[in-house]
């Protein structure tokens, strides 16, 4: 009789384990996903199902970007030829900067930028998007008369100085993206030199693991951050 009992209560503790295992997965995965504290704004939405999107795989996980293809064809398409071709692959993470990571930045004098368009390609802007938490953007390169290449930069600073604070308004953007600022940060300056081409939806956790490497003087890691791949794929919706 005691043996049956517990026999019984073993396997109860098993399916237990077995769902809180199940369980944990999901919201561990979950966890990937960004919110953006649910704000209305076309540059946060998640893709529509059927929509082309990146997928960045990195040493330190996974980065899922949605691309603007309306609002900075160039530099999505840039991006996606030079994706399928698999230029940015073996690059690493060169920079983690103040209010950025990201590859090929100002004064990094071993990146040889590339671009599909000769001599580069112009900066694309458009009011109703910006430099938000999240944001995937193209920096400047001064040497190149401010023409746009290969390089790219997430933006994650999600908060605001409070000088920037103080200023929000005097910057000169439409209501809805100022409130977005208030909400989730990001970089205010140079709106209208920096083309914004992508927003990551999913693994902010994902360089939120690339801060903690210890990096020199210039920002750069003193561990190797690398893309080992970039993917193109349809959205199917959230895993």
């Amino acid at each position: 009789m005691n043996k049956k009992v517990l026999t019984i209560f073993t396997i109860i503790i098993f399916v237990l384990c077995l769902v809180g295992c199940d369980k944990g997965d999901k919201v561990d995965n979950n966890n990937h996903y960004v919110s953006y504290e649910n704000i209305e704004l076309d540059q946060l939405k998640r893709p529509e199902k059927g929509e082309t999107i990146a997928i960045i795989k990195t040493n330190y996980g996974e980065i899922r970007l949605r691309l603007f293809e309306d609002i900075a064809p160039k530099a999505v398409e840039n991006f996606k030829t030079l994706a399928k071709e698999g230029f940015y692959s073996g690059h690493a993470f060169t920079k983690m900067g103040v209010v950025s990571a990201g590859i090929g930045k100002i004064g990094e004098p071993d990146y040889e930028g590339k671009s599909i368009y000769e001599d580069g390609f112009d900066i694309e802007i458009d009011d109703d998007y910006a430099m938000l938490y999240g944001s995937v953007v193209i920096p400047r390169r001064i040497k190149v008369d401010g023409k746009n290449f290969s390089n790219f930069c997430i933006i994650d600073k999600n908060f605001l100085t409070d000088e920037e604070k103080s200023n929000l308004s005097g910057y000169g953007f439409p209501e809805k993206i100022t409130e977005a600022f208030e909400k989730i940060g990001g970089n205010v300056v140079n709106k209208d030199e920096i083309t914004v081409f992508g927003q990551v939806f999913y693994g902010m956790d994902t360089i939120e693991k690339m801060r903690e490497v210890k990096v020199g003087s210039m920002g750069e890691p003193l561990d190797i951050i690398e893309i080992e791949s970039i993917e193109l794929s349809e959205y199917e919706g959230d895993i």
